[in-house]
């Protein structure tokens, strides 16, 4: 089996350097944040600073981080007004 190729590990390992495993978590939990769970914000905020620090995405990194980022400070004021 090891002869056949790239497994699973090196797939993941690909899709990392080029920043779209960065991308594709970050938008999945930043769409999450605003519908199940606001937590998950900061995963899409950790992405965001990646995707704009790492992999030369600054506009993506900005619009994922800030949409999860947003989502948890929306949480928080929220909790602390009811």
């Amino acid at each position: 089996m090891s002869g056949s190729g790239p497994g699973f590990v090196g797939k993941v390992r690909a899709i990392n350097e080029s920043g779209r495993l960065y991308l594709l978590v970050g938008g999945i939990t930043a769409i999450l944040s605003w519908v199940v769970m606001p937590l998950l914000g900061l995963i899409a905020g950790f992405c965001g600073i990646e995707l704009y620090r790492k992999k030369g995405l600054p506009l993506s990194g900005i619009v994922i981080g800030g949409i999860g980022i947003a989502a948890v400070l929306t949480w928080f004021v929220i909790l602390a007004i009811y």
